[in-house]
Formats: structure tokens, C-alpha cells, sequence
């Protein structure tokens, strides 16, 4: 659980990787198994820290999945 500006938000991974202004909304991926998988999406980010939305909620709350 974090806030942002005033806001709270759940369900989301805190990382040290670096991202800059206007990335938000942007898709975070990792490396798994030899292939590219979405793992999130960025929110938000301080001075040595980000957050992102874990995909799996977007997937539950939008009723998408990946293939």
C-alpha cells in the first residue's frame, strides 16, 4: 500500500528501477523463461524508487488476459 499525492493505492510493486516523467501508464516487462512478459504498469516513481500496478490485477479488474 502506498499514497501518492494524496492518494492510496494497493496491490502494487515498489522497485529501483529508474524511470523518468511521462513514463507512467508505460508497461513495465521482465525476462522469464527466454521471452518478454508484461509484469505491470508504471504509476508512479520518487527519487530512487518506482511503482507499478501488478498486471495480474489489471487483467482482474479489466477481465483481460495475456496469451
Amino acid at each position: 500500500k502506498t499514497t501518492i499525492n494524496g492518494t492510496t493505492f494497493i496491490n502494487m510493486t515498489k522497485t529501483t528501477n529508474p524511470i523518468k516523467q511521462g513514463d507512467s501508464g508505460g508497461i513495465v516487462y521482465t525476462y522469464y523463461d527466454s521471452k518478454y512478459v508484461p509484469c505491470g504498469i508504471i504509476k508512479g516513481f520518487g527519487t530512487d524508487f518506482s511503482f507499478y500496478i501488478k498486471a495480474s490485477r489489471v487483467a482482474e479488474t479489466i477481465h483481460v488476459y495475456p496469451y
